[in-house]
């Protein structure tokens, strides 16, 4: 079942996702990065099996899943083993680097790399996290003075990173979050209609969705596609006695992109904080890849405003049919050079995933 030749495989810390997962913007980016590394051996892991017998599964070619339990120690002695013997690192986030055991495991890998989705110790202090915001500065500090290569979704995040740990450049590879299948553009009507499809996680701000919901009302369309609606439904009740104006539901990422094509507009309400400034989130990407003008709080969100990206203050009204064809024609523009900065990194991975340490 191995492939037994040397610096072929690959080790994610995370199982493989399922099509349920792709709602989520981390599990796109696994799969995105999966399919860079089409010409290599990989193994994911599944901690939900309790079997005392670990399971190896075949997914699909070169794709297999390791199914074993955090407490199980045959499935960590092969996970060990393959590791040490045959096998590379690639983390997707630090979070995955918690554990004991996986930082043996990193330590002993041939090559480690590192995909930074995010600013993780100032996302949990964002949650006033304060002792797990610690334990991850750690973290974070003992993945990039080990890893041999850091990937990053934005310049704003390396240049952070950079700084906070007197990093140099060689390490460093620019990868935005891109998506392994890209939708075709396609022509769509004019409507004030607005969508948001994405998480309630704090930096969201949702009560602040929810009130300019509030204020224009009657005005624009609404739909939320997001994966609680109840919760926001209860939400808006709660702050307006009255029922949300317009569509609350979760979709699957096709139905997603059925509802993208009848909204021109699409809420990213994020504030000017460090997460945000470093962040490149998948639903502003898919938003400029349906011809979605961004509604925003702070136009400061990852590398976006640098590549001129075109919004609408949420505070301002919407623009008309004529302003709106010239901001997705700029926006167009902005997913091409984003294209290129990806493709750029896609080669650069490429290339260390073919030398050797």
């Amino acid at each position: 079942m191995f492939r037994l030749c040397k610096n072929k495989i690959y080790f994610h810390l995370v199982y493989y996702p399922s099509r349920a997962d792709l709602k989520d913007g981390y599990f796109q980016r696994v799969l995105a990065i999966d399919s860079v590394l089409s010409g290599f051996t990989r193994y994911y892991v599944n901690y939900e099996n309790f079997a005392i017998i670990p399971v190896i599964r075949k997914i699909k070619e070169g794709v297999f899943e390791i199914e074993t339990s955090k407490y199980n120690p045959f499935g960590l002695i092969l996970i060990f083993i393959i590791t040490l013997l045959l096998g590379n690192i690639y983390l997707h986030s630090i979070l995955r680097l918690k554990s004991s055991f996986h930082k043996l495991l990193f330590l002993v890998a041939r090559k480690r790399i590192v995909d930074l989705h995010g600013a993780v110790p100032e996302e949990l202090s964002l949650y006033n996290k304060k002792n797990k915001s610690e334990i991850f500065e750690k973290v974070e500090n003992f993945a990039m003075k080990n890893a041999d290569i850091v990937i990053s979704v934005s310049q704003s995040l390396t240049d952070h990173i950079k700084k906070k740990y007197d990093l140099d450049d060689r390490k460093f590879i620019l990868l935005p979050i891109f998506s392994a299948n890209k939708n075709k553009m396609i022509e769509k009507k004019f409507v004030k209609n607005i969508i948001y499809c994405g998480g309630l996680q704090k930096w969201q701000q949702t009560e602040k969705m929810l009130e300019h919901v509030f204020r224009h009302k009657g005005k624009y369309n609404f739909i939320f596609l997001v994966t609680d609606p109840e919760t926001l439904s209860k939400k808006y009740f709660e702050l307006y006695k009255e029922n949300f104006p317009g569509i609350v539901r979760s979709s699957s990422p096709d139905e997603a992109r059925e509802y993208y094509a009848k909204n021109c507009f699409g809420l990213v309400l994020r504030e000017d904080i460090i997460v945000n400034r470093v962040a490149c989130p998948t639903k502003l990407i898919e938003y400029l890849q349906n011809d979605i003008v961004p509604i925003v709080d702070s136009e400061y969100i990852g590398d976006f405003y640098d590549l001129g990206y075109k919004f609408v203050p949420y505070k301002n009204d919407l623009p008309d049919e004529k302003e709106w064809k010239e901001m997705i024609c700029q926006n167009r523009k902005v997913l091409e050079k984003l294209d290129k900065i990806s493709q750029a990194g896609i080669k650069a991975l490429n290339a260390s995933f073919i030398s050797n340490k």
